[in-house]
């Protein structure tokens, strides 16, 4: 079968062993470090909370939960259910 997009410039971990990863930024399984990630978190937060705050953005709640059904809850995300976040309640 013939590959389409771009031209492949090298062999990568992915292509010939499927359970492998690859540490390159091109590819879709390539995931931030905790300091990246941290750092997008941070960034995000600022730009983020106060438009939270203002309600310029209101997150899509799905389902509302008590703490004590987080397996339940867990099980929705799995399976794709949800529409939106779950939010768990602690009494």
């Amino acid at each position: 079968m013939a590959r389409t997009g771009r031209p492949k410039a090298e062999s990568r971990p992915s292509d010939e062993d499927p359970t492998a990863t690859c540490a390159c930024a091109e590819c879709p399984s390539a995931s931030p470090g905790p300091a990246e990630l941290g750092s997008v978190i941070a960034t995000a937060g600022q730009a983020l909370l106060p438009a939270v705050a203002d309600d310029r953005v209101r997150p899509l709640i799905d389902t509302t939960l008590a703490f004590d059904t987080a397996a339940r809850a867990a099980e929705r995300l799995r399976s794709h259910q949800a529409q939106g976040k779950i939010v768990l309640t602690v009494p």
